[in-house]
């Protein structure tokens, strides 16, 4: 089970490229700022962009974000 923090900084990916593109590129950074267990640590460790790639995705399905070219 993951933390509500965890759900909020998957969120910010979906939605912030720039936030996406670091937390893809220096996971460790990202880690740093927040407080997070240790099964949220992991999965954040865990996460590769085409996996936040299809979670854009869903998310433009159900209506809660617009996907744009490049963001």
């Amino acid at each position: 089970m993951t933390s509500r923090t965890f759900e909020l900084i998957i969120a910010r990916a979906i939605v912030d490229s720039d936030f996406r593109a670091r937390l893809l590129a220096d996971k460790q950074s990202v880690i740093k700022e927040y407080t997070l267990s240790a099964a949220d640590t992991n999965a954040i460790q865990e996460i590769d962009g085409p996996t936040l790639e299809k979670a854009r995705e869903i998310a433009a399905m159900v209506g809660v974000v617009h996907l744009r070219s490049g963001g």
